[in-house]
Formats: C-alpha cells, sequence, structure tokens
C-alpha cells in the first residue's frame, strides 16, 4: 500500500504587507506538519509579504482582490465602503487559480479576505475562517451584519485569535486558538539581552518600560503617552526611562479624531508631548525594528494598550521572552490569555489609573517584577509555542478532511 500523500493547504492572504497577521500566518505554515499537509499561499494584494513567503520555500501566488475590512472599516457613506462592497462580486479568475491549484483545505487567514470565500462558494472544499480582528469601533454597522452572514454561509470552521474573537462568532461554533511564537526567535531575543541593552543604553537601575506598535490612536500611541506624563508628573524622582519601537509619523500621517471627526496631525500631536522637557528626557524613540523582539527582552515591562477590543499578539511576544506584560482588552473578564498578577496583567482598555498603579507597585517591588516576568516567560514558551498551537489547527483539518471523505 503506497503511503498517502499529504494534503495541500491553501492559504488565502489579504494583503502583501508584513503585518501581524502575515507573522502569524508564517509562524503557522512553519510549524505545519509536513507529512500531513504542504502549504500554498495566495496573496489578494502585492507586497514584501510575498517575497517573504517565497525565502520561507513556499509556492506563493498574486491575485489581485477587493478586500473588505471592518476593524474599523469605512465610514457607510463613504467612497471606501464602495470599495468594502466590490468584494461582494465573486472574483472568477481568482476561482479559476483556485481551482487549478486543488487544494484539500482553503485557509482564509482573515476576515478581510471574504471575496475569497464568496469567489470560492460551492467548490466543494473545505474552508476555514480565521478572525483576527473584532468588529470594535466599526465606523457602518451594516459591514458587521454582511460579514457574519457571508462567512457564515461558505465557512465549515471558524477560528478566532482570542475570546473576544471566538464570542463574535459564538453562534457559528467558533473556537480560539491563540497566535502563535517561533521559539527559536524568541530564544535568540533572549539571548541577545545583554547586547540590546547595550546598543539602546539600559541602565539596570531603570526601570525600563516599552510601547511597541504603530503610532496611531487604535494602537494606544495617546494612552501610552498620557500615561508617561502622568507618571513622569507625579514622580519626578523616578529612575524610570520609557521606549517607543514603531515608525515615526511623518507630516502626511493622520488620523480622524473620534470625538469631534476632524483630522489631525499624528505627529504634531506627538510632538506636543515632547514639549515637556522633563517627559522628553526620559523618553526614547527606537523608530521601526525589525528586530522588536530583541528590544522587548532587553525591556523590564511592555504596555500593550491597543483600542481594537483586544490583545494583539504583542502581550504574549511579551510575555515569551521573560518580560511583564500590561496589556489592555474591552472585556478582561473574558481573557484567559493572561493570568492577571501571576504573568501579567490585564485591565480595561483606557484604564491609564489602573496600569499606573501596577507600575508604582512594581518600581517599588522589584522581587515582584522578577516573578512575573519568570512565570510570563514559562507559560508563555508553553502555551503560544508555533507546534502547540499549530496542532491545534491542524486537528481541525483533520476533522474537516475526514468529513469530506465520508460525504
Amino acid at each position: 500500500m503506497e503511503p498517502q500523500s499529504p494534503s495541500k493547504v491553501l492559504y488565502i492572504h489579504q494583503d502583501g504587507l508584513v503585518t501581524g497577521s502575515f507573522i502569524s500566518l508564517t509562524y503557522l505554515i512553519k510549524g505545519l506538519n509536513r507529512l500531513l499537509f504542504t502549504p500554498e499561499v495566495i496573496f489578494l494584494n502585492d507586497g514584501p509579504a510575498i517575497k517573504e513567503m517565497l525565502n520561507m520555500g513556499v509556492t506563493a501566488h498574486l491575485c489581485p482582490s477587493p478586500t473588505f475590512w471592518t476593524n474599523p472599516g469605512p465610514r457607510f457613506l463613504s467612497f471606501g465602503n464602495l470599495d468594502n462592497y466590490k468584494a461582494l462580486i465573486p472574483n472568477f479568475k481568482l476561482r479559476r487559480l483556485i481551482k487549478s491549484i486543488q487544494p484539500d483545505i482553503i485557509h482564509l487567514n482573515d476576515k478581510a479576505a471574504l471575496n475569497a470565500g464568496i469567489s470560492i462558494f460551492g467548490l466543494k472544499i473545505p474552508i476555514v475562517q480565521h478572525v483576527r480582528s473584532t468588529f470594535y469601533g466599526l465606523k457602518a454597522g451594516i459591514n458587521k451584519f454582511i460579514q457574519k452572514s457571508v462567512i457564515a454561509i461558505y465557512a465549515d470552521s471558524i477560528i478566532g485569535i482570542t475570546e473576544t474573537e471566538t464570542r463574535e462568532f459564538k453562534a457559528y461554533n467558533a473556537k480560539t486558538v491563540y497566535n502563535s511564537l517561533d521559539l527559536s526567535e524568541v530564544n535568540e531575543a533572549i539571548k541577545s539581552i545583554h547586547h540590546t541593552k547595550l546598543e539602546i543604553h539600559i541602565d539596570h537601575n531603570t526601570l525600563n518600560i516599552g510601547w511597541v506598535a504603530r503610532y496611531s490612536r487604535s494602537k494606544g500611541l495617546w494612552d501610552f503617552m498620557d500615561l508617561v506624563q502622568s507618571i513622569v508628573e507625579q514622580n519626578p524622582n523616578w529612575n524610570i526611562r520609557f521606549y517607543l519601537v514603531g515608525k515615526l509619523p511623518d507630516d502626511n500621517d493622520k488620523e480622524q479624531d473620534p470625538m469631534t471627526k476632524e483630522f489631525y496631525s499624528i505627529k504634531a500631536r506627538f510632538n506636543k508631548y515632547l514639549e515637556n522637557k522633563e517627559l522628553a528626557t526620559k523618553l526614547v524613540l527606537l523608530g521601526y525594528r525589525k528586530d522588536y523582539l530583541n528590544i522587548m527582552a532587553a525591556l523590564d515591562i511592555v504596555i500593550n494598550c491597543n483600542r481594537l477590543g483586544s490583545m494583539g499578539r504583542q502581550a504574549f511576544e511579551t510575555m515569551a521572552v521573560g518580560t511583564v506584560s500590561i496589556a489592555t482588552h474591552r472585556y478582561p473578564e473574558i481573557n484567559e490569555m493572561i493570568s492577571h498578577g501571576k504573568d501579567g496583567y490585564v485591565v480595561k482598555e483606557g484604564d491609564i489609573q489602573s496600569i499606573q498603579k501596577i507600575i508604582d507597585k512594581l518600581y517599588n517591588d522589584r522581587k515582584m517584577l522578577a516573578l512575573v516576568s519568570e512565570s510570563a516567560q514559562k507559560n508563555a514558551q508553553q502555551e503560544f509555542s508555533n507546534l502547540i498551537q499549530t496542532q491545534k489547527i491542524e486537528k481541525e483539518y483533520l476533522r474537516l478532511l475526514s468529513h469530506k471523505r465520508t460525504n
């Protein structure tokens, strides 16, 4: 009897950017059991991620296709929303490409790839829908109804990256599978701690706090800066430094004020904080760093305070490198990723006062800081390994394939 060849899993990724969802996809593919599954990827938009995937030795295709964004997505009466609705029209070129690849399973890496699910409906190939963002902050409520309804029609399995995403698709038996980490990269970052501390001039007598994200309100920039300002004003004698990792905003970077609906310059608003000389001396702007894990590992605390309704991958990346994570969550009571006070901290989104109280405590209790750090690293490396999380997804693949063969 000849050995059975691996099942082909076709991953469909919504864009060509190297963002968190793409990084998560690479870790998933790296953890895939190649005796059981062979990966292939279609990108719906061009970008540097395609080259990175090819460098991994994975076959990659480009088939431009419209995307449907709901985090927060465009306003209902806007040209952007018209572009959203183009994703509701089947892309027959994409359908032909997928048929020619002949996958055994199709895995859509984000709900923004809605057009792919619509285009392949009826091919009788099991479809896994990954949900990597919430509907929190949605600007056009009808789009939530549209996206959820369409996904419910074509998806055979729905996977949420945290309890929040799963909760929003609870009626469709969604499962939670956390994003994963490549532990080899994590351990390299840990090995580089001494070198990194020398490079960015970290003093072991200083409490070093970081923020790693894109400069924007949704990623928690203003919450973090308000926190920094409050700490500096209330504790002028503290030996403390704050590190920001992310591409520095330029004159063209603007965002909309959620209250006034007016657009403002991110750079100009950020520079207002720097007018506080005491604050500016305690702030270190590192810009974009591809080795951001190294920076995380060298710090004492990383604040993950986004306003996306859920926790991003930075929370458990921070934990895995042995740094204390203080994260925000729209529903901290349903969080299972972090055990509050044991291997990290979780507070209500926007609750700067609670974050400051935690920092006050850790500043004055370095033993507690070390205990939480040690527990975080141990638990995160066990729970978020890409091999462990990928096995959960592989189990779902096998279930779908078994169901397909019996029908």
